[in-house]
């Protein structure tokens, strides 16, 4: 199920999905923290489970 959408139908990803999936997967505590108020380039995003 799609969280972002609460929907079981496929969607095309946008920019919001993406911040989410990195967001949720990305560092916890003080370094995610740090990285939200940064912000998130998504070129340096290595590796992302999307499922």
């Amino acid at each position: 199920m799609n969280r972002l959408y609460n929907s079981m139908e496929p969607r095309v990803m946008d920019d919001d999905m993406l911040k989410l999936a990195v967001g949720d997967q990305g560092p916890q505590e003080e370094a995610g923290q740090l990285a939200k108020q940064e912000g998130i380039l998504f070129k340096d995003v290595l590796s992302l489970q999307l499922d």
